[in-house]
């Protein structure tokens, strides 16, 4: 089996490369071999390459550039997944990597159910709404939630207070999404490994980190609790 990686020069593309798959064959698809804001381009890396399965990674995080910028969101987070999603149907399975930036935080139940309709406060989270829309018209395609941050030290100086979230490390995610790849699961599915209070979690990593309320982060919006039900629908 054939299985494209998508963003395979991305921090979870390279984990997920650097995974043992078995006796699949992995294609590690970069910018270089296509640019999926394109759906020619798109098409013929597909005919290319025929994939039985793709792991779609590649989209910009920049929340705040994405803000400031909507046209780079869509052509960065909106669009390749829509092409790729595209190019899966009829017959290739697609894993789609998506976020719990699709959820506001003020949701009636925490953690939030998979089943909960999304409602996003940013742009990058309505691009992201937009791609698992996209994603699900694949034959068996799969969306998982997550959030995930390298390994080391917290790089910001400061943290949201009032914000929490279902933490993750690059590569914890990228050992769930390949189990989860080889699966026969379909739909929507959450992973987190760990709930944390973000300022909180910072502090452990960076002692010097400075606790902010989410209003005071400038150039976006940022959700509130969203910390994710580990279950799948």
């Amino acid at each position: 089996m054939r299985i494209a990686i998508t963003g395979a020069n991305g921090r979870l593309g390279r984990e997920l490369c650097a995974l043992d798959w078995g006796p699949h064959e992995v294609l590690a698809w970069t910018r270089a071999d296509a640019d999926l804001s394109r759906w020619d381009a798109t098409r013929v890396l597909f005919e290319r390459g025929r994939p039985n399965v793709v792991v779609h990674t590649a989209s910009s995080v920049d929340v705040v550039r994405c803000e400031v910028d909507k046209q780079f969101a869509w052509e960065n987070v909106a669009l390749p997944a829509i092409h790729v999603a595209r190019a899966c149907v009829p017959s290739t399975r697609l894993v789609h990597i998506s976020t719990d930036y699709v959820f506001s935080g003020d949701e009636p139940v925490h953690p939030i159910p998979v089943a909960t309709r999304p409602d996003p406060v940013n742009y990058y989270g309505v691009c992201k709404v937009a791609s698992e829309a996209a994603a699900l018209v694949a034959p068996n395609a799969l969306v998982v939630r997550t959030t995930m941050k390298p390994r080391g030290a917290w790089r910001h100086a400061r943290a949201p207070r009032d914000m929490w979230i279902s933490h993750s490390y690059y590569d914890e995610v990228a050992r769930f999404v390949r189990d989860a790849t080889l699966s026969e699961k379909t739909g929507v599915v959450h992973f987190g490994a760990r709930d944390v209070n973000v300022y909180e979690f910072a502090k452990q990593e960076r002692a010097d980190v400075v606790p902010v309320d989410r209003a005071d982060v400038p150039g976006v919006r940022l959700p509130g609790d969203i910390r994710l039900a580990r279950e799948h629908a």
